[in-house]
């Protein structure tokens, strides 16, 4: 399952690295509402991925440790007092199988720390909020720029309209560094923000899959 996993992301990262270096998502006039709507369920999504997968490794270390402790209340005080290199023996303790596999799941697990890729999940999620925030500001600018044309082409006086336009060409200005501003945002979150989502991901997967190497699995042989 963890190569699988790790063969996942490995192809995810190279689609990102992948893509276009520079996207272009605002200037365009055609249903923008619904992009914004669509970044912002995305934040909130990304915020929510992040505290579950967080939540996810937690419960599953504290549900190992608890079964782990369980079961050593079951087996008899010598495995306790064992050194550590002869932990676990079957053969000279006859420690159930059952054991032996809870408590190298146990160790395993205890030492695989999550929170780098929580780390940049939250980055992302992050980098969303910025974009959200710089798309927010250039639809503003994009309203005062049509707000301001609209008056201009209902006004008939000469000096008014010299004056008019003078701010329309300034409110223009704006509302391009608005759109630049924004288009940056965005090429940030997949530049910048995404990759190292999937870089971590792939780390922790590794290292898990490396940990799970060394549960031992007894076998009915093994076991008496």
């Amino acid at each position: 399952m963890w190569k699988l996993i790790i063969k996942c992301h490995k192809k995810q990262l190279q689609a990102i690295k992948n893509a276009e270096t520079y996207v272009h998502i605002t200037g365009m006039h055609t249903r923008k509402g619904s992009r914004l709507k669509a970044t912002k369920n995305l934040e909130k999504e990304t915020w929510k991925w992040a505290e579950r997968f967080r939540h996810y490794i937690k419960t599953q270390k504290a549900f190992v440790s608890l079964l782990n402790n369980w079961l050593l209340g079951y087996i008899s005080e010598e495995l306790k007092t064992l050194d550590e290199a002869d932990q676990l023996s079957p053969n000279r303790i006859g420690a159930p199988a059952i054991f032996i596999v809870c408590n190298d799941w146990h160790n395993a697990i205890q030492n695989i720390s999550e929170d780098g890729v929580y780390k940049a999940i939250h980055g992302f999620a992050s980098s969303l909020h910025h974009l959200q925030e710089k798309r927010e500001e250039e639809r503003r600018q994009r309203i005062k720029t049509e707000q301001l044309l609209k008056d201009l082409e209902d006004q008939f006086e000469k000096d008014v309209i010299v004056a008019m336009q003078e701010m329309l060409d300034e409110q223009k200005a704006t509302h391009q560094e608005a759109i630049k501003l924004a288009n940056d945002a965005a090429s940030d979150c997949l530049r910048i923000s995404l990759p190292p989502v999937f870089e971590t991901l792939e780390s922790f997967c590794l290292e898990n899959l490396k940990a799970y190497e060394k549960i031992r699995i007894p076998n009915a042989s093994t076991s008496r």
